[in-house]
């Protein structure tokens, strides 16, 4: 069967302009005028735990948002401060189809690094946002709003290599395998300490009679309430057995050591007072060596290791 030439023609006409319609591109919107370049000042101010300047000390970034305006490693000046011009990242909100205001978010996000000879580096991250906005409306103009971007100062504390020992370590010489050991395992789950809510304290590794002491700072908010047995089984769950883990897999065994205790310094604040001061406590996890090894094979199950080693909470004077 053949179809006339005139619905030939028609058919034809048809397809070229459905054709057409599909190669053409959707109306793209206008892009937005771009915000005025801004810069936001970071200064940070490096000292050691005695509150003096420390030689040589210099600051290293790593950008999340935003960047630096000129690249880095800085040196610190004489006062041990050191400025940084930031120019922050600057993205338009969507504020759904139609809407013709301008909301920016302004960010600035960064790793920070500062090291000085003859000390530990210090690690942090900084984070800020902040908004502007611009209304369509000439009779809502007023309502316009520039992003405060105020200057953002950080004092940051270097010690001393030193500092990190504290018992029969103080007597051992910068060569000792067991601090280097201590030295690498801080380096390498500082973070993941901090990720945890605990941060490595001063000193921070104590060795006392064959039992090794690896000291943290809680940095959770204090404790409300007396039931301590509370406080102790959250710090044990949300920081205290994934580092007893690490440590079992990636510190022990080591020569004269045959006990490893985690203390964590916290502080609990006493019911029914709220003005009172909080109170300084110590979360303590202690185990043999053997038996944190165990669990960091799989050997030995957290709930069996809770109950062979409870932790306790230690009101301090």
């Amino acid at each position: 069967m053949s179809f006339p030439r005139p619905w030939l023609t028609a058919l034809a006409a048809v397809l070229v302009l459905f054709i057409a319609a599909c190669a053409t591109p959707p109306a793209q919107k206008p892009a937005p005028n771009p915000p005025p370049a801004a810069q936001q000042e970071l200064s940070f101010r490096i000292l050691d735990d005695r509150d003096r300047i420390p030689a040589g000390a210099r600051l290293s970034v790593e950008p999340l948002a935003g960047r630096p305006a000129r690249p880095g490693p800085y040196q610190a000046d004489a006062e041990g401060m050191v400025k940084l011009n930031w120019l922050p990242q600057a993205k338009l909100d969507d504020l759904g189809q139609g809407v013709q205001d301008k909301i920016y978010i302004w960010r600035t996000q960064l790793n920070w690094t500062v090291s000085a000879p003859g000390h530990i580096p210090a690690r942090g991250t900084l984070k800020l946002r902040e908004k502007s906005r611009q209304m369509a409306a000439k009779e809502l103009k007023s309502l316009d709003r520039q992003a405060k971007l105020t200057p953002r100062n950080t004092v940051v504390v270097l010690h001393s290599l030193d500092s990190l020992w504290g018992g029969e370590l103080t007597k051992r010489g910068a060569g000792d395998a067991l601090k280097k050991a201590c030295r690498d395992f801080r380096h390498s789950h500082g973070l993941v300490a901090r990720r945890l809510g605990a941060e490595f304290a001063w000193p921070a590794f104590v060795l006392d009679k064959k039992t090794l002491s690896m000291r943290f700072d809680w940095r959770g908010a204090p404790w409300k309430g007396t039931v301590r047995a509370r406080l102790a089984a959250r710090v044990a769950v949300l920081a205290g057995l994934p580092l007893l883990m690490a440590a079992g897999q990636d510190f022990l065994p080591q020569p004269g050591v045959e006990r490893l205790r985690l203390v964590f310094i916290g502080k609990v604040q006493p019911e029914g007072d709220e003005h009172a001061m909080p109170q300084l406590v110590h979360i303590v996890m202690a185990a043999p060596a053997s038996q944190v090894m165990e669990l960091a094979q799989g050997k030995l199950k957290p709930g069996p290791f809770l109950g062979a080693n409870r932790p306790r909470v230690i009101k301090q004077k």
